[in-house]
């Protein structure tokens, strides 16, 4: 598994350093060295800056972190608005925004890659019903219900699909998903594709914390 990630005094810096290095690196940016790294970013690689809004800025000659570090707080709010004030603050280093570690969960899956590329339906069962105990015990442990089924397939070309199923009412059955699930695999063209990857997932979720 490669994983990136940044590390530094604020919440815009550490996303920006773990963009640098994707993908498998290590960016920290501390206080001594930010006016340096930010200087030499083009401004297309800020957070929040979309093409739209890069165009506009390379055309007002605002190119990389240097030029916008250079661009008064008035110019870059009557040209952008509120966007133009989030980059006067994050140029200068002020970004006081709180990390939140408590992201309420969207969803829960576990996925398989196989030993070899198949279309056994037999095979590719065995494997639903070993995915489906596994989401169905994490949901029982964190006390969610689940709506909606998610089969995802990842063919042996690397073409990945998923399909899903809602249900009527919530669930906190495996049996469901197990079910459920398998009747997903016949609409994933398997006669066609040998399969490299099958996960099962649930989203949809209402916790009863």
């Amino acid at each position: 598994m490669t994983a990136s990630a940044g590390v530094s005094f604020n919440k815009f810096l550490a996303k920006i350093g773990s963009d640098f290095k994707k993908p498998n690196g290590l960016t920290v940016i501390t206080p001594q060295n930010a006016r340096g790294f930010l200087n030499k970013l083009t401004i297309g690689k800020f957070y929040g800056v979309g093409k739209i809004t890069e165009k506009k800025m390379i055309a007002l000659g605002i190119k990389t972190g240097k030029d916008l570090y250079k661009i008064s707080k008035d110019f870059l709010t009557n040209n952008f608005g509120k966007q133009g004030l989030y980059l006067y603050d994050v140029i200068n280093l002020n970004d006081n925004r709180a990390v939140n570690t408590s992201r309420k969960r969207k969803s829960v899956s576990k996925e398989i890659t196989l030993r070899e590329d198949t279309n056994d339906i037999d095979v590719l069962d065995k494997h639903i019903e070993y995915l489906s105990e596994i989401v169905n015990n994490i949901c029982k442990k964190n006390r969610l219900y689940y709506k909606t089924i998610v089969l995802k397939i990842k063919y042996f070309n690397f073409k990945q699909i998923t399909r899903c199923k809602t249900l009527e009412d919530y669930s906190q059955d495996n049996k469901i998903i197990e079910k459920n699930s398998k009747n997903l695999i016949f609409k994933a063209n398997i006669d066609k594709y040998k399969v490299r990857l099958i996960g099962v997932g649930v989203s949809n979720l209402k916790d009863v914390n």
